[in-house]
């Protein structure tokens, strides 16, 4: 019994740990990559990022991010009130 007990201990040993998954991210970080996506670099604003403006934003039940998922192209993020660069 003892023996299966170290036989065991050292394949475990042996064994890598699974990688842990990735980190998804909140709704505004999925959506600044999906603007990226359609090649809409969001125009920093004066002060902050992008994202904190959306985050701040979203933390006050503003900014739906529907309209900007959505859009398939920069055109369309755009028209969702997006300004590219």
């Amino acid at each position: 019994m003892k023996t299966l007990v170290i036989l065991a201990a050292l394949a475990l040993v042996g064994c890598p740990l699974p990688p842990s998954p990735p980190d998804p991210g909140d709704d505004c970080d999925r959506a600044y990559g999906h603007l990226q996506a359609v090649k809409c670099e969001p125009l920093r604003p004066a002060s902050g990022t992008w994202l904190d403006v959306c985050r701040n934003a979203r933390r006050n039940g503003l900014f739906p991010l529907n309209c900007v998922n959505a859009a398939a192209s920069r055109d369309a993020a755009q028209q969702c009130g997006v300004t590219c660069e």
